[in-house]
């Protein structure tokens, strides 16, 4: 299943990291905020409309120091100085291939569905494109967004700058049809590979998994939290807002990825091979006596003839900014009480982490080749104490939709699918459902049907954000606080109940009404807005009727460019949206204008001598 198969295609580069920050702020700490259950931005108390647009502007910008580190944020997210590094078709690491060094092109708009926390984070994007059109090239439209999972705060402790620490995974799939799927082999031996695979009985399509780490913030790989550096990066920003102009100030990341086969009964949105969960003990991160030390992240197996693949892409920290990976000693492999491996510090080092994204592939000896690994629990300890640090769980219940939203009263379920050691498990199997952060124990539970499914009914009576945790078998944890909730061990997702606003459809359609309730709220939080439209702006506003009413169209929320970006325009907020909008199709808009207009004709010859001075 996975990635973990072959052929691989592997990749690696830089990310930036663009959101509005102020969307994170709660109402108990800013006065320029967001309230996650009224869905709209908030100052002073009191929710924003047309009167307070500026002044919720300057009082985020006043926050900055306050680590509100991006007021003027475009939430987009976009691959840079990212290409092919590598491919694998089953013989091991090849960069001759004709494919290795094509660039890769990623642009998503990064968008919590729970604001205030970390957990739910998602990348909406159109599409993926590894290679150039015309010559080698992946190219993908997503079934579905991807959202991160695994959030490892262990992954880098020297880096301790906001989210600086961690590194999470993203994981997306593409199904095999030729309106959303492209793969252009040409002289690439890896891609007709991977081309040859979607013809086979249960390949859906493709699958990509990557994982950021090693974020930076300012600009300046130097800074920790707290300290004099950063006060004075946060003041330099506010002195180019106070000079003015539009001025985003996006973070900057690593990644490694993998490209490989989507199969049947594969999750979408996080790896669903043999899990070994971390137990967060932590090891001296080098030989030194003053090391710090961390504890390894969560990894995923394969077994493949002959060999097992590991997937250590987020597991193994890194002991420096630069970063480095970790120097943990020799890395033991086993299942059960039979030894599988040892891996050397060179199979798991930085270059080795760039040059196979962090997958490992272990050859079994002769003697173990015919040992039936599908039953035996996998795990990984270290030298010295020889420590277990990652132990196999063999089930399962990951969810279909990791981050799901519902409108206020409308009939919602969560549904899970169960895996035992990788594979979906038949009819029977119970799950138990928490809140997280519930202090009671109120689990609901249900059964797996015969395609190992479980299904839960969801209140959605109140508008709310609401973290709910799954645990399949017998003897879960409860209550799942927040203290002893760790992402890298339990299975979650997050549902979002948007309020239904029901006075606000019944609203008179004036301009003040719109204004006021609906545009207002992603004028004042949203300034780089201005950039393309504004949205104080009657006359804009009508002329672009027919484009707003296409970018809030529900049937368009999983694209790049939904408005709004923070997918949380309520349904009574559209309706008098549409209301104004629909009044405002008499007059023509700004494109039909310009197409009735006659293309006026150049003088080149004229612009050529402008250029030259003559």
């Amino acid at each position: 299943m996975s990635i973990l198969e072959f052929p691989r295609i592997y990749f690696n580069g830089e990310i930036s990291w663009d959101p509005i920050t102020t969307n994170n702020n709660t109402l108990s700490t800013w006065n320029a905020n967001y309230d996650e259950g009224g869905a709209d931005p908030q100052l002073d108390g009191q929710t924003v409309t047309s009167a307070q647009v500026n002044a919720y502007r300057q009082a985020a910008i006043a926050q900055i120091p306050g680590q509100n580190w991006n007021p003027a944020g475009t939430h987009r997210s976009v691959f840079y100085n990212c290409c092919v590094s590598g491919v694998d078709t089953g013989s091991g690491l090849d960069t001759s291939d004709p494919f290795v060094s094509a660039p890769v092109n990623f642009a998503g708009m990064l968008v919590d569905s729970e604001p205030y926390g970390p957990y739910s984070s998602q990348l909406f994007f159109d599409a993926i494109h590894l290679g150039i059109d015309g010559g080698c090239r992946l190219m993908g439209t997503p079934v579905r967004r991807s959202s991160d999972r695994y959030i490892n705060f262990n992954a880098n402790p020297a880096n301790n700058m906001i989210a600086g620490v961690a590194s999470v995974i993203w994981q997306a799939c593409y199904a095999w049809d030729p309106a959303t799927l492209t793969i252009d082999a040409c002289d690439s031996p890896a891609l007709a590979a991977l081309y040859a695979c979607m013809s086979e009985p249960g390949v859906r399509g493709v699958m990509t998994r990557f994982v950021t780490y090693r974020t930076v913030y300012y600009d300046d790989l130097g800074l920790s939290n707290g300290s004099p550096q950063v006060a004075e990066r946060a003041k330099e920003l506010m002195a180019k807002f106070a000079a003015g102009g539009f001025q985003p100030n996006p973070a900057r990341g690593l990644l490694v990825g993998t490209a490989g086969i989507w199969r049947d009964g594969d999750p979408m949105q996080e790896p669903g091979d043999r899990a070994l969960l971390t137990n967060e003990t932590s090891v001296p991160l080098n030989a030194d006596a003053n090391a710090p030390s961390a504890a390894f992240g969560s990894a995923w197996a394969r077994v493949n003839n002959g060999s097992v693949a590991f997937d250590f892409s987020n597991s193994i920290p890194w002991q420096s900014r630069t970063p480095d990976k970790a120097d943990v000693g020799n890395i033991y492999l086993a299942a059960g009480d039979v030894p599988l491996a040892t891996l050397t510090p060179d199979q798991y080092d930085q270059a080795a982490y760039l040059a196979t994204s962090g997958i490992v592939d272990v050859a079994l000896p002769a003697s173990q080749v015919a040992l039936d690994l599908s039953a035996l629990t996998l795990a990984v300890d270290v030298a010295g104490t020889r420590t277990t640090l990652l132990a196999e769980q063999a089930l399962r219940a990951i969810p279909l939709e990791p981050n799901l939203y519902v409108d206020q009263g409308d009939a919602a379920q969560a549904q899970v699918r169960v895996y035992d050691r990788g594979a979906p498990v038949a009819a029977g199997v119970t799950v138990t459902m928490t809140e997280l952060g519930s202090t009671e124990n109120n689990p609901q539970t249900a059964t797996t049907d015969d395609d190992g499914i479980a299904s839960f009914a969801l209140k959605t009576s109140a508008a709310t954000v609401v973290g709910l945790v799954f645990q399949p078998g017998a003897d879960p944890v409860l209550p799942v606080t927040t203290v002893n909730f760790d992402p890298q061990i339990f299975t979650y997702m997050y549902l979002r109940v948007l309020p239904a606003d029901e006075q606000l459809a019944t609203m008179a359609p004036t301009w003040q009404n719109v204004h006021d309730n609906v545009l207002s709220y992603w004028e004042a939080m949203a300034p780089c807005m201005d950039n393309w439209l504004r949205l104080g702006d009657e006359a804009q506003v009508r002329a672009y009727a027919a484009v707003i009413k296409k970018l809030t169209d529900p049937g368009y929320f999983e694209r790049f460019r939904y408005m709004p970006v923070t997918r949380d325009l309520t349904r009574g907020q559209r309706t008098l949206l549409y209301n104004f909008l629909d009044g405002a199709t008499a007059a023509p808009t700004l494109m039909s204008e310009l197409a009735e207009q006659p293309a006026p004709r150049t003088d080149f010859g004229k612009l050529a001598r402008a250029m030259r001075g003559a």
